[in-house]
């Protein structure tokens, strides 16, 4: 693998995968990015066995190839690294990176072997709505506050998609026995999602997504088995749902609404 990449392409896309990496992990495997450079550019992807990232960086590709690649270093490396272009270049299991006609700076990073990077879920077939950037970052804010946080309570431990019953709404709801966050909005095409019954979106995956979000002013939303997607251009998020059922949240908010209060 040898390849030209500009460094504020391959930061942007690395600063959202080394996120993803697990670094606290036994498996060593899973703290690294996944490169497999091809003609155009190179796939980069990210995974911690519950959320996957799959994203696509423009580069000159010489010789195309694949490696796993320590995520936080290369991530750390990168960043202050002094020159523009850089170049990166497998070495028999090592990455070389260094700059173009300029070998004075140069650091090698010890890798792992591609094959051992676990696959990614299949989300090619996969039926996705159009979303907002700005509607699902307000969806998460306004209710991820409330996820619960202690260990005890695994099945509180995520947001509640739904779509209400003969609504054209998308629902947000998370409690942690507590205190309750709801939000609905109106999305287009939410039949798509056959969110009813709904899933439970984890707080780790509801906060990657918000950040995605927050970048990019369209995105796509979809489910396919147990996972939930999120695509936008050279950008693919998937999540594990939570497994288990939630519990009925409508048995806490008051039907009655004795003293309305305004707020302007």
């Amino acid at each position: 693998m040898k390849l030209i990449v500009e460094k504020d392409r391959m930061l942007k896309v690395l600063s959202r995968l080394q996120s993803i990496a697990d670094k606290k992990s036994s498996m060593a495997i899973l703290s690294t990015v996944l490169f497999k450079a091809e003609e155009g550019g190179v796939h980069l992807s990210a995974t911690d066995l519950e959320l996957g990232l799959k994203s696509f960086v423009e580069a000159e590709v010489e010789t195309p190839g694949e490696l796993s690649v320590p995520a936080r270093k290369f991530y750390e490396i990168i960043k202050d690294f002094p020159l523009e272009r850089i170049l990166l270049e497998d070495e028999n299991g090592w990455l070389r990176i260094t700059s173009v006609g300029d070998d004075e700076i140069f650091f090698r990073l010890a890798c792992l072997p591609a094959e051992d990077f676990p696959s990614l879920p299949e989300v090619e077939d996969a039926e996705l709505i159009e979303l907002e950037g700005a509607l699902l970052v307000e969806m998460i804010s306004k209710t991820i506050f409330c996820v619960a946080t202690e260990e005890t309570r695994f099945i509180l431990s995520g947001i509640y998609l739904e779509q209400p019953e003969d609504t054209n709404f998308l629902r947000f709801v998370a409690t942690d026995g507590h205190r309750l966050a709801m939000i609905d909005r109106e999305v287009a095409n939410i039949e798509v999602l056959r969110l009813n019954p709904g899933i439970i979106l984890p707080r780790k995956a509801a906060q990657e997504m918000k950040k995605i979000a927050q970048e990019i002013p369209g995105v796509q939303f979809g489910l396919k088995e147990n996972h939930a997607i999120l695509a936008a251009p050279n950008l693919v998020f998937t999540a594990r749902f939570i497994d288990g059922q939630y519990p009925d949240y409508r048995a806490v908010i008051p039907q009655i609404e004795e003293k309305p209060v305004l707020a302007p």
